[in-house]
C-alpha cells in the first residue's frame, strides 16, 4: 500500500480523469501533480531532514529512499489526488455514494501515510508534513 502514493496512483488518476471526467480535468491533474512534485523536492532540500533509518540503526527500512525525508512525497501525492478527486466529484454534481467516496478519499491518504511509517522510510512528522 505504501507505493500507492507514487507512480501507480498518479497514472491511475490520470487515466480515470481522462476517461470519466474530461481532458481538461486530466491536464489539470497532471499540472497540479507536477507542481506539487517540484515543491516536494524543493522542501526536501530546504529541510534536509534525514529518514529514520539513516539516524537510528534500530529502524529497519523495508524499502529504501535515497533523498531526504521531509515531507513524505507519497503522503503528499495521495492527499493531493484525494482532494482533487473530491473537488471534481463535487463540482460535477456527483451525489451518488458520496459518503463512500468521502470515506475512500480520506482512507487512501491515511493508509498510505501509515504504510510509510510501517516500512520505516518516514517519521510521523514527515508524513504529517506531506499531508
Amino acid at each position: 500500500m505504501s507505493d500507492l502514493g507514487g507512480t501507480v496512483l498518479i497514472m491511475l488518476t490520470l487515466v480515470i480523469s481522462y476517461l470519466y471526467l474530461s481532458r481538461s480535468a486530466s491536464i489539470y491533474v497532471l499540472v497540479h501533480l507536477f507542481v506539487a512534485g517540484y515543491m516536494n523536492g524543493f522542501q526536501k532540500l530546504f529541510y534536509q531532514q534525514p529518514r529514520p533509518f539513516w539516524v537510528d540503526s534500530g529502524v529497519k527500512a523495508i524499502m529504501c529512499g535515497r533523498d531526504f525525508g521531509m515531507p513524505s512525497g507519497h503522503s503528499s501525492n495521495s492527499m493531493h489526488i484525494s482532494v482533487m478527486i473530491g473537488f471534481e466529484l463535487i463540482s460535477n454534481g456527483y451525489s451518488w455514494g458520496l459518503t463512500s467516496w468521502i470515506i475512500g478519499l480520506i482512507g487512501v491518504p491515511l493508509t498510505v501515510g501509515i504504510s510509510r511509517l510501517y516500512v520505516g522510510v518516514h517519521s510521523i512528522d514527515q508524513v504529517l508534513m506531506g499531508w
